[in-house]
């Protein structure tokens, strides 16, 4: 039986794996890859592999330690998040979760209050650059984490006055505030909105 095009393919670039960044953006892999996916042609492992390499030259990590870290953590639903969520929904408010507000801005945000326009962040104090708890790290990887924090704190700016500029309230809450605390801010906030939102209503 005569060997499909993307069986002699794969064994081709099997023999270079190890050279993979030569081959890795070829558009000719990536044509090979899709007709061989539907046909079943192409061994399963070696788009694994593929895709594993493509993963690992794409990231901008100094090195794997660093790359393990980043995906462990957690984008939502953490420990903290969810603490003050269930404080919140403790005091009688309903919101809505890891949503977008802007459909324009590819922005989530933590807790939703859509109806009053809150905004709730929760921030974790390293990875958001805390002023109480963020230690600049130091070793071989600095300017990396370095580079890391300022892009999120500058992204975190940029976010607060796009939303800012649609109507929106603001709150960020650091991970190592208590959860009663900052629901009970929470709280006074959307219930202010709420009651402005009917004053302004009852004057129409």
């Amino acid at each position: 039986m005569p060997t499909c095009v993307g069986q002699s393919a794969a064994r081709r670039l099997s023999v270079t794996f190890a050279r993979s960044t030569e081959w890795i953006d070829d558009p000719t892999w990536s044509r090979l890859g899709k007709w061989s996916t539907t046909r079943g042609c192409c061994p399963p492992l070696e788009e694994a592999r593929l895709r594993r390499t493509r993963r690992m030259s794409e990231s901008w990590a100094s090195n794997p330690s660093v790359r393990a870290i980043m995906r462990a953590n957690r984008h939502r639903d953490t420990r903290p998040e969810l603490a003050l969520r269930s404080a919140i929904h403790g005091m009688g408010l309903r919101f809505r979760v890891n949503a977008r507000p802007l459909k324009s801005v590819r922005r989530t945000v933590d807790i939703v209050f859509p109806k009053v326009k809150v905004a709730v962040f929760v921030d974790g104090c390293f990875w958001h650059g805390c002023d109480e708890h963020y230690r600049p790290a130091t070793g071989a990887n600095s300017d990396f984490w370095h580079a890391k924090i300022a892009g999120n704190k500058s992204r975190d700016a940029d976010t607060d006055r796009k939303l800012r500029e649609e109507g929106w309230t603001v709150i960020r809450v650091w991970e190592h505030e208590a959860p009663e605390d900052a629901a009970l801010r929470v709280s006074d906030t959307v219930r202010t909105r709420r009651a402005n939102l009917a004053d302004s209503r009852s004057k129409k």
